[in-house]
């Protein structure tokens, strides 16, 4: 990673779960062992006292491929995006539960 620091932030969802997120600030390189695993994604930005405000959050079954479409990534970017969540979980079906979990609670803007 080449000096760029992450952290751990804990996410909770509207049913009271709590899902641990690795952050990366968007200038890092994300680390190789990410790139075929499948994963909840919270784009980020960081805000008063520490706080990661969710802009968007998503998943998929790989980061090889982009995640974002043209009009989201200008939403994240347009909000002063400059963090990206990752928390990895390979079921499909556990991914979108917990997408849906994390999107309920904080209604994130950039998610329609």
């Amino acid at each position: 990673m080449q000096g760029k620091k992450t952290k751990a932030v804990f996410f909770a969802g509207v049913s009271g779960c709590f899902y641990p997120f690795t952050i990366y600030p968007f200038d890092a390189n994300l680390p190789d062992t990410l790139s075929d695993i499948g994963t909840v994604y919270i784009f980020t930005s960081a805000a008063i006292h520490g706080q990661y405000k969710p802009l968007y959050i998503g998943e998929t079954d790989s980061l090889t491929t982009p995640i974002l479409n043209y009009e989201k990534w200008l939403c994240v970017v347009r909000k002063r995006g400059d963090c990206v969540g990752i928390y990895i979980e390979d079921d499909a079906v556990a991914r979108l539960q917990i997408k849906h979990d994390l999107t309920e609670q904080h209604n994130p803007p950039c998610n329609d």
